[in-house]
């Protein structure tokens, strides 16, 4: 019950994805096993939300992906108006062979949520843009051809409580 200085790590949980998630709705959808929930010790805790995404979707794909504590978006864009999406994080393929690529994106933030209740951060993701099926793919690209320039990664979400 020490109550250590402000900026220390006290706990740290982490979910890495392994497997591949798929989405070609422009509804928000929650992306399976990109969940992590933690315990804050103390209320005035901050927590840090890091998240990095291996991607690859169609031609000219184009997503937005939100982080929400709980059921709240955080970390929302404020500006986007009319069709354009709001989200925590875009992200989005070109149109030269990009279904055999896959990408990097990632995202922090520092959250306050002023609880020691459970709290549980998660991602969705939307799809627009694209030929036909507008389908995005996490941890893998759109062509899965059995040749060797085909990657497949992981994906993983964090939360650490920052002491204030």
């Amino acid at each position: 019950n020490v109550k250590l200085p402000a900026g220390c790590i006290l706990q740290t949980v982490s979910t890495t994805k392994t497997d591949t998630f798929s989405n070609a709705s422009s509804s928000l959808v929650d992306i399976t096993g990109m969940t992590v929930t933690i315990t804050p010790k103390y209320s005035t805790s901050k927590i840090l939300i890091r998240a990095n995404l291996n991607w690859g979707g169609v031609n000219n794909i184009y997503s937005g992906i939100r982080l929400l504590r709980g059921s709240t978006a955080i970390s929302l864009n404020t500006s986007a108006s009319g069709n354009q999406i709001a989200a925590s994080i875009g992200c989005g393929g070109d149109n030269n062979n990009f279904e055999y690529k896959q990408e990097h994106t990632g995202l922090e933030f520092l959250d306050s949520p002023a609880t020691t209740s459970a709290t549980t951060y998660k991602l969705q993701q939307q799809s627009t843009g694209g030929p036909g099926t507008n389908t995005w793919y996490l941890n893998r690209p759109d062509n899965t051809a059995n040749d060797t320039y085909i990657v497949h990664g992981t994906s993983t979400i964090t939360a650490m409580e920052i002491s204030q």
